[in-house]
């Protein structure tokens, strides 16, 4: 429900649709679910980004990619998550999902996997400061850029997509061992798998 409602905030068809991005950080206490959401938002690099509020004990965030942005996870996004994911106490690691949805409709999760590739490429910076998260925003930058980011280029789906399986598929991120992403469609959640050119869903066990 949750990512329909935030879907549907930046879909085209929608009256007066949103133009700036909108979070919702979950949080679980025992079996109390308690909802942050956040509309703040920044630009730089030719991005728009939103700001939120992580407790240790969150299992997800939610957010929201509108018109003129591309539709996947942006590099910010990447650091966010894995700040984030190193923020929650170990009992919600497990389960700690970045959910994306975009104004074209689709919609996407960040799982980890193996998170040495990530602690490695961000070793001694610290994501607390100001300098230490540009820096750690410009890593994943660059390596956008090597794999042929466009800030100037509408995406699709496809191209989103398979810019996203490169970077995450990059030596530097692990080679596809670190970061999983995950879509979904009609016939519901897969894994995204890339084998050469081609990227295939692989479907989630029921």
């Amino acid at each position: 429900m949750l990512l329909t409602l935030v879907k549907q905030r930046v879909l085209p068809t929608t009256p007066n649709y949103d133009t700036t991005e909108t979070l919702i950080n979950i949080e679980r206490v025992g079996s109390q679910y308690n909802y942050k959401i956040s509309t703040s938002t920044s630009v730089g690099n030719g991005l728009m980004t939103v700001n939120g509020f992580v407790s240790n004990f969150d299992v997800a965030s939610i957010h929201n990619h509108p018109v003129g942005g591309i539709p996947i996870f942006s590099y910010a996004d990447i650091v966010n998550y894995y700040d984030n994911y190193n923020f929650v106490t170990p009992s919600r690691k497990n389960e700690y999902t970045d959910y994306l949805v975009c104004f074209n409709g689709t919609t996407y999760a960040l799982r980890m996997e193996n998170v040495t590739a990530l602690n490695t490429l961000f070793a001694g910076l610290d994501l607390g400061t100001a300098q230490g998260r540009e820096d750690a925003n410009n890593k994943i930058f660059e390596i956008q850029k090597k794999h042929g980011l466009n800030t100037n280029q509408i995406y699709d789906q496809a191209m989103a997509e398979e810019l996203f399986m490169n970077v995450i598929n990059d030596e530097k991120l692990g080679g596809g061992t670190s970061i999983n992403l995950y879509r979904k469609d009609a016939d519901g959640w897969g894994k995204l798998v890339k084998n050469g050119t081609t990227i295939t869903k692989e479907p989630c066990p029921q």
